[in-house]
């Protein structure tokens, strides 16, 4: 059975960094989009839809924070996986304010790495059936999908799936 590939966007401003991480995870299923910087990354974030997100903090022209907020701002349900050489707790504090998925101290750890990407994999993917209920439950009813679900938290969307099965299960009960 052949995995679905996410598209990673990797940011880092060290070219070397970059390819030390691809080789890294080269047999995890991602295609692997680079980025030199957090300008470079919120422009490619604005043109496609990325299932991931691993950034560097410290960068030129816009450190992997900003960015980091800009893009959960856009599509929070994207997780964002943010490499750090700084034990610096307000960076930290900041990072979990914004919604940061998972930290990954420099230098990096294969294994740990792996790991964490692995679990950032396995919530892109429960997000995604999670949208697939959702676009099932409204075509049952005959609802059109709204662009507002993107904007809703996880709790939010779980409330809101609940309430579409319980609709569709009244529905049924009527239809009998």
């Amino acid at each position: 059975m052949h995995e679905e590939k996410l598209k990673t966007l990797l940011v880092d401003d060290e070219a070397p960094i970059r390819n030390i991480l691809i080789d890294i995870l080269e047999d995890m299923p991602l295609e692997i989009v680079q980025a030199s910087d957090g300008v470079e990354a919120w422009e490619l974030f604005q043109k496609e839809k990325f299932d991931l997100v691993i950034t560097d903090i410290h960068m030129t022209n816009m450190n992997g924070l900003d960015f980091a907020e800009k893009a959960i701002k856009r599509d929070y349900s994207v997780p964002i996986l943010v490499i750090t050489a700084f034990d610096d707790k307000d960076r930290i504090l900041r990072a979990l304010q914004i919604g940061i998925y998972d930290f990954i101290t420099k230098p990096v750890v294969d294994e740990f790495l792996i790991d964490r990407v692995q679990r950032a994999i396995d919530k892109r993917r429960l997000v995604k059936a999670e949208s697939q209920i959702i676009d099932i439950l409204h075509e049952m009813m005959s609802i059109p999908n709204e662009q507002c679900l993107e904007s809703m938290n996880l709790q939010e969307r779980l409330d809101y799936i609940h309430q579409l099965v319980t609709i569709v299960s009244i529905k049924g009960e009527r239809g009998r």
